[in-house]
């Protein structure tokens, strides 16, 4: 059955993640209890703690089976009537004492409870969404999140039920749900996500997101800023904090129009709203003062003198119903067409009807001029190959349509048409910008084809639209997280494979320069036991007792084939064989590698066999292993943004210039580890591209290669338009 096998998977992942994680916890106990007994006040209590450290000793490996088996039991029981609980532990107790708590059961319930709420908390969404899920593979509504098997409240229940097996007294068990909390659900909400991945792969809700409603509130005007003087603090500060938020503020002579755009009120349906018409007044003035000195310094291009027949706006939106069903022409396989050729288009349509002295009103001049100038700020930043060019020029009539009919276009940020003409821009600036998402291609082809279909003025075709599109950004983004998560984890589980192999082989030097090895013995230990020396590292961490062992075994080896004991050591060579066979080296090899490294014996047959099997044979990790290139030292330079790198936080955007021409692609840096220097970067879909270090960028940097990516810039149509009124201002004198 479907549920059962998606059960057992997540199981196995419940097993997998505990199992090491309940080993850390009993690991982290024993230390905290050993702690407890050295700082005891008297003998007879410290001895009482090393009776308790030994019971724990003796009973530890009960609790994992006990742990795993009630989750096994939750799991089991999800479509079951789930009786009314209390929290972890809640049941039945025999009170000794005349009281209504005991008073032991009392603290662990606080200790639980707390524990429960603070993770609960922390990995609201994630359980949410959890939840929802398991809602699905029950047949029943949404979990609570007290009844998720793996939520916070059912690894607490679970260990409440199993703790009484390791026999040990009420404070140390205390001890033990603190430990549990700092090892068990260290970095629990990135485990949910992993969870939550792992049924959204098996085809259990795979597209479930979780967006909490918020508010809508308008964007406050602010003071105009004035710019700092380049070397203060303030200038600092903007360059180098990473991901600002961008203010977008105009200069004074343009703050009179602002505010009138930023107080006017919300419209009733297409009614355009009075600080609309404000604004719109304004925006009028500043074109009529360009059109002035456009003529002044260049009578011939300026335009005719008016006094023609106006065509009514009525007419000329019918042109445009009928224009923006034609197909869009291309020009060398680019589709390029202006608002002005568009507008010259109705005019001539206009006089062939009207007469040679047809024009166009002054507002709806005024309008296509506007539309002109933003789209030309808009292509700037499009790239002309991109399936987004094509898209925006079909948007052009309804466009238009949508700005001659209400004049907020232009002053209102949230207008319908303003955020569908965002979405296509900024697809072709961002999203397709490293290789392309045919999905969300498709996606928009369709969109801007059903605008144009079936847009004739009612602003909902473009609102429908855009949610259209938002919903699979929506989808997009939540893929790239789960992506780039995916990779985070592979990166960090490379990067503690290349430390734990780093530590190995400097256990393995140590061990040598105590004593003169022969070289076939050196070669035997630098690669099969390193081996050996690095999963134990990797399984147990350097504060485990395997890995003691493993430097125990590695000082017996070191003595024993230095000549220091000449005596063949039977238990030493089948520890060594064991060892070996978990790596993966065959018995037959096992076991000649053991007999060498536990005796002083030579065969010269056995050693030239192994010599062979041994470069034939890849050491553990080996394929992942990423040949670094001796760099020569860094300079001043370099050295000082290696350092300011460092300091940066996993999520901050860099622009990486790709050719001579300037053309630049974003990556953002996912992680990095202060160890190896490693460094995964990732486009915007959460893929990796490329392996970087941390050292490699400083010097891209230094180059002006690289730059980091100080401040957010804001919607594209936003910066577009800023752009168009900065043009308005320098060509009139700053709009007075």
């Amino acid at each position: 059955m479907r549920v059962h096998r998606i059960l057992d998977i997540y199981l196995s992942n419940l097993t997998g993640e505990l199992t090491a994680r309940v080993n850390n916890t009993l690991l982290e106990l024993e230390q905290q209890m050993f702690h407890r007994a050295e700082a005891a006040h008297s003998n007879e209590a410290q001895t009482e703690q090393l009776a308790n450290l030994h019971t724990l000793r003796r009973h530890r490996s009960d609790l994992l089976p006990q742990l795993l088996s009630i989750l096994e039991a939750q799991l089991a029981s999800i479509r079951l009537p789930q009786p009314a609980s209390d929290g972890p532990g809640a049941g039945s107790y025999e009170y000794r004492d005349l009281s209504l708590v005991e008073d032991d059961v009392m603290d662990r319930e606080v200790a639980l409870r707390d524990i429960v709420r603070r993770h609960e908390t922390r990995s609201h969404t994630a359980l949410y969404l959890l939840g929802q899920r398991f809602g699905v593979l029950a047949g029943s509504p949404a979990f609570d999140v007290s009844r998720i098997p793996g939520g916070p409240q059912s690894l607490c229940s679970a260990l409440h039920d199993a703790a009484p097996l390791l026999r040990i007294d009420l404070e140390s068990q205390l001890l033990l749900y603190r430990a549990f909390e700092q090892r068990a659900l260290a970095e629990y909400d990135g485990w949910l996500g992993v969870l939550n991945g792992l049924l959204a792969g098996e085809g259990v809700l795979p597209g479930l997101i979780f967006l909490p409603p918020r508010t809508r509130t308008e964007r406050a005007t602010l003071p105009p800023e004035t710019k700092p003087r380049e070397g203060s603090s303030a200038a600092y500060a903007r360059r180098e904090r990473p991901m600002t938020d961008w203010s977008g503020l105009s200069p004074s002579a343009w703050n009179t129009l602002m505010t009138a755009i930023a107080s006017r009120a919300a419209p009733e349906g297409n009614a355009p709203a009075a600080g609309d018409a404000e604004a719109f007044a304004g925006l009028q003035q500043l074109l009529s003062g360009r059109r002035a000195r456009t003529a002044a310094t260049n009578p011939a291009a300026a335009s005719p003198a008016a006094g023609g027949t106006p065509v009514p706006t009525g007419d000329v939106l019918s042109a445009l119903r009928a224009l923006q069903a034609q197909p869009v022409r291309l020009a060398d396989g680019i589709p390029h067409r202006t608002l002005q050729d568009l507008r010259d288009h109705l005019l001539a349509q206009a006089r062939s009807r009207f007469g040679a002295g047809a024009t166009l009103t002054q507002q709806d001049a005024d309008t296509f001029e506007l539309l002109d100038m933003l789209y030309s700020e808009i292509e700037r930043e499009v790239r002309r190959d991109a399936p987004a060019a094509e898209m925006l020029v079909k948007l052009q009539a309804p466009v238009a349509q949508a700005a001659l009919r209400d004049t907020g276009f232009f002053v209102r940020p949230q207008h319908p048409a303003r955020e569908l003409l965002n979405t296509v821009a900024e697809s072709g600036a961002v999203w397709l910008d490293d290789g392309g998402d045919p999905h969300l291609v498709q996606r928009l082809r369709q969109t801007v084809d059903k605008v144009v279909t079936h847009y004739d003025g009612d602003e909902a075709v473009f609102e429908q639209a855009n949610r259209e599109v938002q919903d699979h950004f929506l989808a997009a983004a939540r893929k790239a997280e789960l992506t780039e998560r995916r990779h985070v984890e592979a990166a960090r589980g490379k990067d503690r494979l290349e430390t734990a192999k780093l530590r190995a082989a400097e256990t393995v030097e140590a061990a040598l320069k105590e004593r003169q090895q022969p070289k076939f013995v050196q070669a035997l230990l630098k690669q099969a036991w390193a081996d050996v020396l690095t999963l134990a590292l990797l399984r147990n961490g350097e504060d485990s007792p395997q890995w003691q062992e493993a430097l125990d075994l590695t000082g017996r080896i070191a003595a024993i084939t230095s000549g220091a004991d000449a005596v063949a050591d039977e238990e030493l060579a089948a520890r060594v064989e064991s060892e070996l066979v978990q790596v993966g080296y065959h018995e037959d090899e096992a076991a000649a590698i053991a007999r060498r490294l536990s005796s002083t014996g030579d065969d010269d047959t056995s050693r030239t066999e192994l010599t062979a099997r041994l470069k034939a044979r890849a050491k553990l990790g080996e394929q992942n292993e990423v040949r670094k290139k001796v760099q020569a030292p860094r300079t001043p330079r370099e050295q000082e943004l290696y350092d300011y790198l460092r300091t940066l936080p996993f999520g901050s955007w860099f622009e990486f210039i790709r050719n001579q021409q300037g053309d630049v692609v974003r990556q953002r840096l996912s992680w990095y580890s202060p160890v190896t220097d490693h460094a995964l970067f990732v486009n915007q879909r959460g893929q990796p591209v490329g392996e970087q270090s941390l050292d490699s960028v400083a010097r891209l940097m230094a180059q002006d290669q690289v730059r980091v990516v100080t401040e957010d810039r804001g919607r594209l149509i936003d910066r577009a338009w800023r752009a168009t009124l900065g043009a308005l201002r320098s060509i009139t004198g700053g709009g007075q």
